[in-house]
């Protein structure tokens, strides 16, 4: 398991405390995986558009952790609710390719509201004090306010790591849809209920 230090390359966002606020990893649009392996591209992406969109009102904030898709996503960016923000999970050429190319679809695109609700953060962990959570592709191994129970929300990987704060937002785990901070705290808090018996 890979697991980083926050400490450096960490923007602070001092964001409302919402119950709207939603995060998501590992989707990766144009490429059914696991149990959905056998649905061409198409059924795929259209299902997780369906799920998102269910989720996901038009006013509420999805932070994507990593792992979007493959190949030409511009088409589903248009299609999805919510004002997205997408981590700076850049660790190869080809996802900084993929990332690029929807930023230049979006910067360019004759619908001008796009632009005022997709986001591209410069970092790669974000951290909301007041939604006492960090964000980052990978699990970490410290960070600021781990001690007093900030989680991690992240992904990558799926295991979640009740007792070290880190919570995994991969898609597949969350009813293949993004989770909002409100859901992941209430299953942590009966989580912690069932462990203190």
């Amino acid at each position: 398991m890979v697991v980083r230090n926050s400490h450096h390359l960490c923007k602070y966002l001092n964001m409302p405390k919402n119950n709207n606020i939603f995060v998501t990893s590992d989707i990766w649009f144009n490429r059914p995986i696991g149990e959905f392996s056998s649905m061409s591209n198409q059924e795929y992406n259209n299902m997780i558009i369906d799920n998102w969109n269910n989720t996901v009102k038009k006013n509420d904030v999805v932070y994507v952790l990593g792992g979007f898709g493959i190949g030409d996503c511009y088409d589903i960016v248009l299609k999805l609710n919510g004002e997205i923000h997408f981590l700076n999970s850049v660790f190869s050429q080809s996802d900084s390719d993929f990332r690029n190319a929807i930023k230049e679809g979006v910067e360019n695109s004759v619908n001008k509201e796009l632009i005022k609700r997709i986001f591209f953060e410069s970092n790669q962990i974000l951290s909301l004090p007041n939604n006492d959570c960090i964000l980052s592709y990978f699990p970490l191994s410290d960070w600021a306010g781990k001690s007093t129970n900030t989680f991690c929300f992240h992904g990558y990987s799926n295991n979640h790591s009740i007792s070290e704060n880190n919570i995994s937002c991969k898609i597949e785990l969350w009813k293949n849809s993004p989770v909002s901070i409100k859901e992941i705290k209430k299953y942590l808090f009966k989580i912690r209920k069932i462990l203190s018996k």
